[in-house]
């Protein structure tokens, strides 16, 4: 496949991007094989562990928000609502996605619930899923940007 792009490239440019590649080849199997050594096992095993158990957590707020409001959880379709949901927020439908997410959820989300109680089922899980996650990167941001001024020397240039 290389052959047919660089095949109307100049050797010494054709050389280059060659060792490029290979460089990048090399690394990516020493970095693999990093991640995948001994040593490195326990540390691949840990982050899926603890990805899966993030994952579960974040895929069971909405059956825990419906058995909170006297509902039976559908765990399964919940789910599967959730993922659905997911890959249609990655698609750029609307400038910010403004909405979108909140129909989506009101609109999978009718189908087992009660349309009396859609609306304040769909604010709690955007106040617990999404808003809340602003509200705490935002405090955490200030904490850091205030210890990083805090710390940091301003130089103003001269000052003649």
């Amino acid at each position: 496949i290389l052959g047919l792009v660089t095949k109307k490239m100049k050797p010494a440019r054709r050389e280059k991007l060659e060792g490029d590649i290979t460089g990048g080849i090399d690394q990516f199997y020493s970095t693999f094989r990093h991640f995948a050594g001994k040593e490195g096992r326990i540390g691949l095993f840990l982050g899926l562990l603890f990805s899966l158990a993030f994952w579960t957590c974040e895929y069971s707020i909405a059956s825990v928000i419906m058995m909170g409001m006297g509902y039976e959880p559908h765990i399964l379709l919940s789910i599967i609502f959730q993922l659905i949901i997911a890959v249609i927020l990655m698609i750029p439908l609307t400038p910010g996605s403004t909405g979108i997410a909140e129909l989506c959820y009101a609109g999978f989300y009718s189908l087992i619930l009660p349309s009396s109680v859609i609306g304040l089922f769909v604010v709690l899980l955007r106040a617990i899923l999404y808003y809340s996650n602003l509200v705490i990167g935002f405090i955490a941001s200030f904490i850091i940007v205030k210890r990083e001024a805090k710390n940091a020397t301003v130089t103003l240039g001269d000052e003649n």
